[in-house]
């Protein structure tokens, strides 16, 4: 019999290949790797287009005798012209703002150095106050490099708001509720200006103020001087200028507007360079790479067009009426089962795992300060709760004590007892009378749970727990 020679195994048959052709070989599969991940990982994410009409949320469509804004570029003018007189004295170098910015934490002598500040101030104040007046305030977008004049100048006024608040103590001190309310009125609608047709940022210090001055408002509507009638038209007030709230919709488009302008004009170095706390210590020529392998900055507009298009609809809703939210990912809902999806919308599990793979998404969409901030209904929380102290201070000045539940208030100082927003079950405000003269309103807040209205938080420490008043 003849032999049959064994078949060479693959090993023995590649033996012979030279080490020059594997070396060519490795080069390309190693240069070839990050291509062919970069081209899936775009495939991907399919670029469905603006969410939304750019266009028309971009116009500037105020009048310039109803833009606030305006009006408080004049007051700032007016407030950095003393400052800059202050700051050029060596004795007062940085005194007055830096005590002011303290937030009334003060020694009496510091108290007093604070009074001459709003002294040398009120002109400033004054204009500022003016333009709280105004319907609207709003800036064009996008705005130049992400900053608004909120942006640019938030420092400055965080400074005057503060100083009106201290403007409306002052007077309060004094007896004179009226001209303490108009200030107070004035620090509630500067906190609703604020965040007209700004970004996150803008409307996450619009959040801060109003919530310091419906603080103020509970502790006004106490003073034994102020009147049902005052109380009443107060309610009102609240009312009408809290409807003038931008929609956190608003913010997400605002975003977005500017997001698109920046990254038209930016190259990938620049993104690199622009963005180092989203990469640890490395050359900017790895960050670069590694935004480009990943399909960025394209990847991360398509993924900003996907989560709007999934989230804008649903974000104003109250809770009870939103989607069901996607699991650990509040900003995403599940579609609508009785619609069909329009064509190449990603599912929310699809939008999560492209947003691991985006290193720019990554850090905006799993930031807890977003997610949170835009889901928790806080103000539409904190808002309900104030209505409800103002209309329990009318009926204990007319009957001389606080009702035994809240359903005695209706007809008579409010319509209806204000839903929860903060409640996805939509249940009403919470109420409890422990003394005829001392009782505790509550929202369940952010976390959406009712703690019993035992452990009240601060309006000021971005609260967890619920959020309300021991109303005296």
């Amino acid at each position: 019999m003849t032999d049959i020679e064994p078949t060479p195994s693959l090993w023995q048959r590649m033996t012979p290949i030279p080490a020059t052709a594997w070396a060519v070989m490795l080069a390309l599969t190693l240069f070839a790797a990050p291509v062919v991940f970069r081209l899936w990982s775009l495939s991907q994410v399919p670029d469905i287009g603006d969410p939304f009409d750019v266009a028309e949320f971009s116009q500037r469509d105020v009048p310039a005798d109803q833009n606030a804004i305006l009006v408080y570029e004049a007051a700032l003018a007016k407030y950095d012209k003393v400052n800059a007189a202050v700051e050029s004295h060596p004795d007062q170098r940085g005194k007055y703002p830096g005590i002011v910015f303290e937030q009334r934490k003060n020694t009496p002598e510091e108290r007093e150095q604070i009074s001459a500040w709003r002294i040398a101030q009120r002109d400033a104040l004054l204009e500022w106050k003016r333009g709280t007046t105004f319907p609207l305030a709003q800036h064009p977008l996008p705005m130049k490099d992400g900053e608004s004049i909120w942006t640019a100048n938030i420092i400055d006024l965080q400074r005057m708001f503060l100083l009106a608040r201290l403007e409306a103590e002052e007077f309060e001190q004094q007896g004179d509720v009226a001209t303490a309310w108009e200030w107070h009125l004035a620090g509630f609608r500067f906190s609703r200006h604020l965040g007209q047709r700004g970004t996150w940022l803008d409307r996450m210090f619009s959040k801060a103020m109003y919530l310091s001055t419906v603080d103020d408002i509970v502790r006004w509507a106490e003073h034994p001087a102020v009147s049902v009638a005052q109380l009443r038209e107060a309610l009102n007030e609240v009312r009408a200028v809290f409807a003038t709230s931008a929609p956190w919709s608003d913010v997400l488009k605002s975003e977005y507007v500017w997001l698109n302008e920046q990254l038209s004009k930016m190259s990938l170095r620049e993104l690199a360079e622009d963005a180092p706390s989203l990469f640890s210590r490395e050359p900017n020529l790895s960050r670069q790479f590694r935004l480009w392998v990943v399909g960025d900055p394209h990847l991360m507009l398509c993924l900003q067009r996907q989560i709007l298009a999934n989230c804008l609809e649903e974000m104003d809703k109250p809770l009870t009426q939103r989607r069901t939210p996607a699991s650990k990912s509040p900003l995403l809902f599940h579609p609508d089962p009785n619609s069909v999806a329009p064509p190449n919308r990603l599912k929310p599990a699809e939008i999560k795992f492209a947003i691991q793979r985006s290193i720019a998404s990554l850090a905006f969409w799993t930031s807890d300060s977003i997610t949170n901030t835009v889901t928790s209904h806080e103000e539409d929380g904190r808002q309900a709760v104030l209505e409800v102290v103002l209309a329990l201070q009318s009926y204990r000045r007319d009957r001389g004590e606080f009702p035994a539940e809240l359903n005695l208030l209706v007809p008579q100082y409010l319509d209806v007892i204000p839903v929860d927003p903060c409640d996805p079950k939509g249940e009403p405000i919470r109420y409890r009378r422990e003394e005829s003269l001392n009782t505790v309103v509550w929202s369940v807040g952010p976390d959406h749970s009712d703690q019993g209205g035992v452990d009240l938080k601060s309006s000021n420490q971005n609260p967890t727990g619920d959020m309300g008043y021991i109303v005296k």
